[in-house]
């Protein structure tokens, strides 16, 4: 698939499927395509050319801005949106206030829950989007620097959050320059300006075929 801004081509001919139970990294530097990728792996944008196929249902975790302080809404707020995809929003169930409440605990910020989103950190604020990406249990995850702005020992905790939704079956798609998350990748996807540069493909790779890919293009 391709896809350009304007004039300006932002990936050319990129090709890659992520089957269920795998993680794969896209790494590159800056302005290399990546946030670009996951845009149109999630249906933001639209390629240009080519398609996306996307089994089941997919959340997408992106790098927030600063948050307004004239937003009113709650941590617990935040990750409860993520419950209302195909839904009238507002409303819950029990199951979903329990969801929200152990999606709150997996990223380590329960006690945080009645807190209004402006009044967070920027690691804490990146955690409660977090939050809100995995309360579904999607099928499909993608994420955009998932680790921005947390401190070192929460980003380990991160990672593991990622292989722990690898081992219930979902497909993960992460972009990330940091270290831990490229080691604990079974496939590593490099971009440079809006290529495939380099697709290493290591041995813990799970057994899966394109037919049972989760995404791919």
């Amino acid at each position: 698939m391709s896809y350009a801004y304007s004039t300006t081509d932002a990936l050319c001919d990129v090709s890659l499927s992520v089957g269920p139970g795998e993680l794969l990294v896209v790494a590159g530097p800056n302005g290399s395509g990546k946030s670009t990728l996951i845009e149109v792996l999630a249906g933001v944008r639209r390629p240009r050319t080519g398609r996306v196929v996307r089994r089941g249902d997919v959340a997408l975790v992106v790098q927030r801005p600063d948050v307004s302080p004239m937003l009113p809404v709650t941590v617990r707020d935040v990750v409860t949106m993520g419950m209302w995809r195909g839904r009238f929003a507002g409303r819950t169930t029990r199951a979903d206030r329990v969801g929200v409440t152990e999606a709150l605990e997996r990223v380590g910020i329960r006690r945080l829950a009645e807190r209004p989103l402006a009044t967070l950190s920027g690691g804490q604020r990146q955690r409660a989007f977090l939050a809100q990406g995995l309360v579904r249990r999607p099928d499909v995850l993608l994420l955009d620097e998932p680790t921005a702005g947390i401190d070192e020992s929460g980003v380990l905790g991160v990672h593991e959050l990622l292989r722990e939704e690898t081992r219930r079956g979902a497909a993960v798609v992460c972009i990330s320059h940091d270290p831990h998350a490229v080691a604990g990748a079974h496939r590593v996807l490099r971009l440079h300006e809006g290529r495939v540069a380099h697709r290493p493909v290591r041995e813990s790779q799970p057994r899966s075929t394109p037919s049972s890919s989760a995404i791919g293009s």
